[in-house]
């Protein structure tokens, strides 16, 4: 029982150096030019462990890009004020997404990069992994309909839909275009 104790603790020291370090190649070559070797080289392993714990380059990208997730849903869940009216509520959201996302640039970028990409299995544990960050927009949106802020009828995920477009659109804009108004 010690033993394989021992060894779970050890695979799991494994995966997060190999994430460290695939965060770090990522960001500093860019997915396509990222090599597994050079990963596994500085996560201090084989290229054979990185298979055993990840199928693909492609799937451990997708742990590395579904990792900050939990950062950002803590970031929005700290802001959340129900006595604030929609748009300052949303304006904290956003701005507490978008300032836990800042310290990791490089990551959304990739993840931007690496979206056009994706394929629909991808794109789905994609929507299915974010939903949680919508979901406080989406709380949001229903106690302005409770309040009387904006109609019922209002299209919520239609409107949840923009702003995430517009989010995307942001780190797009201060990667390529930084010179300009974001």
């Amino acid at each position: 029982r010690v033993v394989w104790m021992k060894r779970q603790a050890q695979k799991a020291a494994t995966r997060t150096r190999l994430l460290s370090a695939a965060r770090a190649e990522f960001a500093r070559v860019g997915f396509s030019k990222a090599k597994l070797r050079d990963i596994a080289a500085a996560a201090e392993v084989s290229v054979g462990s990185v298979f055993s714990h990840f199928a693909s380059k492609e799937e451990l990208l997708a742990e590395v890009q579904f990792s900050g997730f939990d950062k950002i849903e803590a970031s929005m869940q700290v802001v959340i004020d129900p006595d604030l009216t929609l748009r300052p509520q949303l304006a904290a959201l956003v701005g507490a997404a978008i300032a836990t996302e800042l310290d990791d640039l490089d990551n959304v970028l990739s993840r931007i990069s690496a979206s056009y990409q994706w394929t629909q299995d991808y794109d789905l544990r994609y929507r299915t992994e974010t939903i949680r960050m919508f979901k406080p927009v989406a709380e949001a949106f229903e106690r302005a309909i409770r309040r009387g802020e904006i109609s019922p009828d209002a299209d919520v995920e239609a409107s949840i839909e923009t702003i995430f477009t517009v989010y995307l659109r942001a780190f797009r804009r201060a990667r390529y275009m930084p010179d300009q108004t974001v």
